[in-house]
């Protein structure tokens, strides 16, 4: 199937990137035409007008993209072909927020959570075919290929640098397949261990402030999905992948002003990009030219996105742009750059091969049968051979058996061997009997409707059994939402495992869980965290995390926005939460710790998102609870009606009009409960993706708390930020098994005199 790539254009919001220099009272320099799908661009020397397949506008939610971008091809990830997006753009435009997501709320998410959210709605629909996930993650930085998954080393807390991941290398076969070595590939059977291993990859990626962007990524980063799919007893298998690529920004040296290492990385990151052009440029070139070389290992970038790019691929593209004044010629550029790759064509074909263990086990089978058929010719009933039809295989023969008696063309019979040969005739015998309303003798007549009757029950038991399954997770199991409370002593959450939601060296993941304090709980300290947790966050020598003068407590400024306020956060410890440390002492923090840290919830820099959270998870249990009610209420109908049916055969001795009527009304009732059970399923898979973006900002709130807690302990002290030397094992009360991250917390407040 051969498609063009597919070019669409998103336009951040001028003022939005409070690093990028806007003037409210300029005059607009672009303009879309919605008709047309047309971008105009107003150039020092003349207009540009760009058309793409769809333009999303400023006002464009994160929801409106995905539905028009990444929606429509999951069909055909999940039909066996390779899929891409990818974001290109100049820094700061809005790649990542794209692609990634926000820290506004959950319904900021970006593309890739959204498409993991999806997949798994979709594999928990479908009943035809078994479907295995696994996810990968690879950033290049420096034309240097990495894991962002990698678990080599020693773990530590947070975030690692890429000196700590496992190097990544391309090899490419004969046939021209790139393979990539020492790429990890984490398996996934739930939405909530897929965005874990997603969220965990975004920690590791390399970001750095710059003129032009308070946390630009500095790298290009591709995050994978490979999905593995066959049919039920089927030996073929689909094998597909689907890439989102976030680039890195391209920017302007001469207007950035970058120097030392953010001006090296530009480079790097501008070289890429012109690689990648000058790809493109020969793929467009290539349509008219077969003969023409695409130069792919120029860049190990361009090598790595090789199928994507120009093979077995079904591509889309999404430029974005910032129209403030000082940035038109970038997005002139960027736009450019979309219509060379929007004259591309690749052709896409479903991935299947054969899986050979499972052919040779059919095949092993099949001889097996074979072999015990010849047996019976040669040695007649007496042979010991499998004479036993599978269920599958007297389905197969009752339809080959309802054909011919349908057809009254055909003259013969073919159901295969002799043992499906002597199933059809009993079958038939079945099908004359239940015609003539059974043989005279009442005694007989009633093994058939104690046969059914048995049949119906084990369909209702496997009823039940759905029924039970489904609704564990709004029964008693199922961790509640808890109602708002008011303040207290008590935190609400406990500081067990920070650090701790990634997976260990075997893959197996870790899960912080909400533990609100009942009046029985005890009140306790800050307990330790996992023993594999190695470098804590207080320990780490970067700008953001420690005051660069004498800590002062944070002054009322002039109102921010949004951007703005979390820039600021990003910059300094003290802007975490609003809480006036110069009404604290020295005593209180070590007195009333709990206090403080119910405080903190309350008044921290993400509460919102938290609470926003909370509020989309009570939304969607009330909404299961309501599904799963209808369907306790349907099948408590189906019931009924389905001893009412059995009843009335039992009383007439045959089918009439009137239980034809109940029939009918019984599959109006079924069809209704699969709906029911599938919109259910839906909510389910939305409920574990809510749930597990609540537990990540959780954990990090948590580490927040520890970060602000030495800010306000310094700002008391009213000096200098101390390094916290690692403290020996064994020290006073603190546990043995207590990590290098709270024991430095305590060592803190020893040295407040606390």
């Amino acid at each position: 199937m051969s498609n063009t790539i597919k070019i669409q254009l998103r336009v951040r919001p001028p003022g939005a990137n409070p690093a990028m220099q806007f003037d409210p009272n300029e005059k607009p320099l672009y303009n879309i035409d919605y008709n047309d799908e047309v971008m105009q661009l107003v150039g020092a020397n003349q207009n540009y007008n760009f058309k793409f397949n769809h333009i999303f506008d400023a006002k464009s939610t994160q929801e409106e993209v995905y539905d028009h971008l990444v929606k429509p091809m999951m069909g055909d990830f999940l039909a066996g072909f390779n899929c891409c997006v990818f974001c290109y753009g100049q820094t700061g435009s809005g790649k990542t927020y794209t692609q990634t997501g926000g820290n506004g709320s959950y319904n900021d998410r970006g593309l890739m959570p959204r498409a993991l959210e999806q997949l798994f709605q979709q594999i928990e629909l479908s009943k035809d075919r078994n479907f295995d996930v696994y996810l990968s993650y690879a950033q290049i930085l420096n034309e240097g290929g990495f894991d962002l998954l990698s678990q080599s080393g020693q773990p530590v807390s947070g975030q690692r640098t890429h000196e700590q991941l496992a190097r990544i290398q391309l090899l490419e076969s004969e046939a021209n397949v790139i393979r990539v070595r020492n790429l990890s590939a984490f398996p996934a059977t739930s939405v909530e261990e897929a965005l874990n291993v997603l969220w965990n990859g975004d920690m590791n990626r390399l970001v750095t402030a710059t003129s032009q962007n308070q946390s630009s990524t500095r790298s290009h980063c591709i995050f994978t999905i490979n999905l593995h799919s066959r049919p039920n007893g089927s030996e073929v298998i689909r094998k597909s992948k689907f890439h989102f690529v976030d680039l890195a920004g391209s920017e302007r040296v001469s207007q950035t002003g970058s120097e030392g290492l953010i001006l090296s990385q530009a480079r790097y990151i501008n070289v890429s990009l012109f690689h990648l052009e000058t790809v493109i440029q020969a793929l467009a070139r290539a349509q008219k030219d077969p003969s023409m070389h695409v130069p792919y290992r120029n860049s190990l970038m361009t090598l790595y996105l090789k199928d994507s790019l120009g093979g077995n691929c079904k591509t889309a593209m999404l430029a974005t742009v910032a129209v403030e004044q000082k940035n038109i010629p970038e997005s002139i550029s960027t736009c450019q750059f979309a219509m060379q790759v929007g004259s591309i064509s690749n052709l896409a074909t479903i991935n299947e091969e054969i899986d050979p263990k499972l052919l040779i086990q059919k095949l092993k089978q099949e001889n097996k049968l074979l072999k015990e058929e010849l047996k019976l010719l040669k040695e007649g009933e007496g042979a010991n051979c499998q004479k036993d039809l599978s269920p599958e295989e007297e389905e197969d023969v009752k339809q080959k058996v309802r054909e011919f008696l349908a057809d009254t063309q055909k003259q013969t019979l073919d159901v295969g061997s002799w043992f499906r040969l002597q199933f059809a005739i009993r079958y038939m015998r079945q099908l004359y009997n239940d015609k003539q309303g059974g043989p005279s003798s009442p005694t007989t007549a009633q093994p058939l409707d104690e046969n059914e009757l048995t049949r119906l029950k084990k369909i209702l038991q496997q009823r039940d059994a759905e029924i039970d399954i489904l609704t564990q997770m709004v029964g008693g199991d199922q961790p509640k939402p808890q109602p708002h409370q008011a303040k207290h002593a008590g935190p609400m959450y406990d500081y067990d495992n920070i650090d701790t939601t990634y997976e260990s060296q075997n893959g197996s993941t870790r899960e912080l869980k909400f533990v609100p304090e009942s009046e029985s709980t005890p009140k306790s300290r800050p307990q330790s965290a996992s023993k594999q947790q190695q470098t804590a966050i207080l320990d780490r020598p970067v700008a953001q995390n420690v005051p660069d003068s004498v800590p002062r407590p944070p002054v009322k400024e002039k109102k921010l926005s949004e951007a703005e306020q979390y820039l600021n956060i990003l910059s300094s410890a003290g802007n975490i939460c609003k809480i006036d440390l110069s009404k604290l002492s020295l005593n209180q923090l070590k007195n009333e710790e709990q206090v403080i840290f119910a405080q903190f919830q309350s008044k921290y820099y993400n509460a919102e998102r938290l609470n926003s959270d909370k509020e989309t998870l009570q939304t969607l249990y009330k909404d299961a609870k309501l599904q799963a009610n209808s369907i306790i209420q349907l099948k408590s109908q189906a019931e009924k009606m389905k001893t009412e049916l059995l009843q009335l055969v039992q009383k007439l001795g045959s089918e009439t009009e009137e239980t034809d009527f109940i029939k009918e009304q019984l599959q109006k009732v079924n069809s209704e409960y699969q709906l029911k059970v599938r919109a259910l399923k839906e909510t389910q898979v939305q409920l574990k993706s809510v749930e597990a973006d609540l537990n990540v900002n959780k954990d990090k709130m948590k580490k927040d708390f520890i970060r602000w807690y030495q800010y306000a302990v310094q700002y008391l002290q009213n000096q200098q930020p101390a390094k916290i030397e690692t403290h020996k094992k064994g020290a006073g009360s603190i546990d043995q098994e207590i990590d290098d991250e709270i024991q430095a917390f305590y060592n803190l407040k020893k040295k407040a005199g606390m």
